[in-house]
């Protein structure tokens, strides 16, 4: 029996008494968390749980072709050209991609320029090897054939900040693709820029012109039809 009339025991009762009220005022919050529906995972000194990471995808450009968007298609083993002659200005080269299409059994080079014109164009196989524009310097490629993209009225620069810099930083790939081995930029100067394409061999070519953004698209590949209709 605890005898009320002591110091001790009084101090004893009181904190006692403050526990039982603690006690049941977390076992309030913890219902009432319950009854909205929540649960409670933390504890004290714990950090605060933080969302896992996920793996989905972001958006990226893919380069799918609306053939029926497409303007203006060419399969040909021969030059192709296309284009606007006369464009209103030089169109700066904001990105060149590469992919494989295996649903059309074609390689895919992509020439991004911005502006909405898209800039006279030649796309030819050539006999031996490429040169350079200005120093004439022959250039090897891997491959056993080379396919040129000139693109006229264009450039691959940009003045930065008081100072000239390359829009496309890799110009020069090595490449692990099946057909397509090497792209390689020979010519940026005076309005004008060439790509070379070194390929595993000879095979035949399409040309798409596309809009929004502006891109000049070179398939290759003997997977694609004889010749494609495009409204």
């Amino acid at each position: 029996m605890l005898d009320l009339r002591s110091s001790h025991a009084r101090r004893t009762l009181g904190a006692l008494s403050a526990a039982l009220l603690a006690a049941a005022c977390t076992g309030s919050v913890h219902q009432e968390h319950a009854a909205a529906g929540g649960t409670e995972t933390a504890t004290a000194g714990a950090p605060a749980p933080t969302d896992a990471p996920t793996d989905a995808p972001t958006d990226a450009p893919t380069d799918l072709v609306d053939e029926a968007a497409a303007s203006a298609v060419a399969d040909a083993t021969g030059p192709v050209s296309g284009g606007d002659e006369t464009p209103a200005g030089v169109a700066t080269l904001v990105a060149v991609r590469t992919a494989a299409q295996p649903t059309l059994g074609v390689e895919r080079v992509v020439f991004e320029l911005d502006g909405a014109a898209l800039p006279a164009y030649r796309v030819a196989y050539v006999d031996g090897p490429p040169t350079r524009c200005g120093s004439g310097a022959p250039v090897t490629l891997a491959g056993d054939a080379v396919l040129v993209v000139q693109l006229h009225h264009t450039q691959a620069h940009a003045e930065r900040g008081g100072e000239v810099a390359s829009t496309i930083p890799d110009r020069d790939r090595r490449l692990a693709q099946p057909l397509l081995r090497q792209l390689t930029l020979i010519c940026d100067f005076e309005g004008e820029t060439t790509w070379a394409l070194g390929l595993a061999g000879r095979r035949p070519f399409r040309v798409l012109e596309l809009r929004a953004p502006t891109r000049l698209v070179v398939d290759v590949g003997a997977g694609q039809p004889a010749r494609a209709e495009v409204r």
